[in-house]
């Protein structure tokens, strides 16, 4: 598996080069695909082998307020092509975001935990307890390598506690102990 990182300037990715170096090339590229912009990015190796990128596409701006996706590009060639761009999560003019993937190595199971707010609803507002919602929390998973992904369910309850006004499940990825929990 190559080496990968991502750079956000285009979320570029490192792909192996010819002669054993690194290449480097955009995956998601601002302006393109109909998002102004992409931030927030989680990378993740399927147990398949299939690497799997998220990130926020942004629509209309590269503000972290608005009409925000959860966007998702697979490679099957350890990031040196990269598939079309799928949207796995879209509340219309709210904010879904903070993608956190974890991989299940002991059924291929991806589970993906993602926050939602509403679009209008600024950070500062949230965490002043003044803003029209609160930030929930929600999961959704995939059992075919990223092809497809599952409804998302609210999870606020259980992992959020009621005097907690903000809450990001990411960036970054989860981990899978060796017990076996997410």
């Amino acid at each position: 598996m190559p080496m990968v990182a991502l750079i956000l300037s285009g979320l570029s990715i490192p792909a192996p080069a010819q002669e054993g170096g690194l290449e480097q090339q955009a995956v998601f590229v601002a302006g393109q695909e109909g998002y102004h912009s992409f931030r927030i990015p989680a990378l993740i190796v399927s147990a398949k082998g299939t690497v799997l990128a998220f990130c926020e596409g942004r629509r209309n701006s590269r503000s972290d307020t608005g009409d925000i996706d959860l966007v998702l590009k697979r490679s099957f060639d350890g990031g040196q092509t990269w598939g079309p761009m799928q949207v796995v999560a879209d509340d219309g003019p709210n904010t879904i975001g903070n993608p956190c993937p974890v991989v299940d190595r002991r059924t291929g199971t991806i589970w993906l935990p993602l926050t939602r707010n509403a679009g209008e609803d600024t950070q500062r507002q949230i965490e002043a307890g003044t803003s029209r919602e609160s930030r929930t929390v929600w999961m959704t998973r995939s059992t075919d390598d990223g092809a497809t992904w599952g409804r998302l369910v609210e999870i606020t309850s259980s992992v959020k506690a009621p005097d907690w006004t903000w809450y990001a499940t990411g960036p970054g990825c989860g981990i899978q102990l060796t017990s076996g929990r997410l």
